[in-house]
């Protein structure tokens, strides 16, 4: 009985080694295969970090997003995993009316910079991605964990935080020119210039301009004119040190799109186009809603120097003072509140005027126009030693 078992175990045995060598006689070594292109993320990291904890969008990738990408930073990053990008519109001209979460989080959360220095506001607190040219931009770095510790996060960093690298002065004579013309009267046009009036002192200075507008694709009104100027300068201070200085304006008009109620997203199809009214009634519960009411103009001013000295190849000193500016004026209309009955004689908005502007949030019983203003000033300074 023993002798039985020894056999059927070295028959098995055998039986093993013989499938493993002809499984191994019969392996094929599959050839290398090498894949090229031009990278459109890239791991990011800062200067004092030691290891990649961001992503990063290069030109490249901006470019490939098409329209939306020129005039909007979430637009461009919305290739990305993690990042929900929802707009009412697709040319990247909807200032303030995108709702974007990163990881889950409203980006209201979330900081976003040009080279460390914040950029965010108030009514609507957040940040402000409608006001650069992406053109003007080497790349976008997003962090959606940790925040690098020479990041200005402005208004905190729970949805993340976004850096833009600007796009500095070439040493080299440049010129481009783009010209983009799309549906619903769609129109861009984009100008840069680089050059270097003191190539002996090492001066390079940049200039763009672009200029956008475009119909709404439902309701009346208009998307712009989106007006853009940028300006910067590198200048080296010896060998040891250099200043940058960038300067970027906006301005900025448009028209707003009505939000659907939920119960109006549940049939599309009736209203699917709906939108503010393209005429006035002379009722001023109505005309509330009128397209001419609800629009949005936003000027947007923001300096900033960039100033580095390097003590040591080790140890290197950097200063970021800055100015911002932000002025807009924002109507829409707000509907009355339910327990205020509507009546024909506060029907105001048959002439030139809107039904009621206010300031102060309340509403009429025909309902109100507000008015929301923003004078919003930033005068501050960033330092690191990495």
């Amino acid at each position: 009985m023993r002798t039985k078992k020894y056999r059927k175990g070295a028959l098995l045995g055998l039986t093993a080694v013989v499938m493993a060598g002809q499984a191994a006689a019969t392996e094929t070594e599959m050839a290398e295969v090498l894949v090229t292109g031009e990278k459109l993320i890239t791991p990011s990291m800062q200067a004092s970090e030691t290891v990649y904890t961001g992503s990063e969008i290069t030109p490249k990738g901006i470019e490939m997003q098409g329209a939306k990408a020129t005039t909007s930073v979430y637009g461009a990053l919305d290739m990305l995993p993690g990042i929900n990008v929802e707009s009412p519109d697709s040319t990247g001209l909807t200032a303030e009316m995108s709702s974007v979460r990163v990881r889950g989080v409203r980006s209201s959360m979330g900081a976003m910079t040009v080279e460390g220095v914040p950029n965010y506001g108030g009514n609507p607190i957040g940040p402000r991605d409608y006001i650069y040219d992406m053109e003007n931009m080497r790349g976008i770095s997003i962090y959606k964990g940790a925040i690098p510790g020479d990041i200005g996060t402005g208004i905190g960093s729970r949805g993340g935080a976004i850096e833009l690298r600007p796009d500095w002065p070439h040493e080299d004579f440049g010129l481009l020119f783009k010209q983009s013309l799309g549906s619903n009267n769609y129109t861009r046009s984009y100008v840069r210039l680089d050059a270097c009036p003191a190539a002996e002192i090492g001066t390079s200075v940049s200039g763009s301009y672009s200029r956008s507008k475009a119909d709404k694709w439902r309701g009346s009104g208009t998307l712009g004119p989106r007006n853009n100027a940028n300006l910067a300068l590198s200048q080296p201070l010896g060998d040891k040190a250099d200043i940058k200085l960038w300067y970027n304006h906006n301005d900025h008009d448009q028209h707003l799109y009505r939000p659907l109620t939920w119960k109006e997203t549940q049939n599309l199809s009736s209203n699917y186009n709906k939108d503010y009214n393209a005429k006035r009634t002379g009722n001023a519960v109505d005309d509330i809603n009128y397209y001419d009411y609800n629009r949005g103009e936003y000027q947007n001013d923001d300096l900033l120097a960039v100033l580095t000295v390097r003590a040591s190849d080790s140890l290197r000193f950097t200063a970021k003072p800055y100015h911002t500016r932000e002025d807009a004026e924002i109507m829409q209309g707000v509907a009355p509140s339910p327990t205020v009955s509507s009546s024909p004689a506060s029907s105001s908005s048959a002439g030139s005027n809107p039904p009621g502007v206010s300031s102060s949030g309340g509403t009429s019983p025909a309902g109100t126009v507000q008015k929301r203003l923003r004078d919003i000033t930033h005068t501050a300074a960033l330092s690191a030693r990495p």
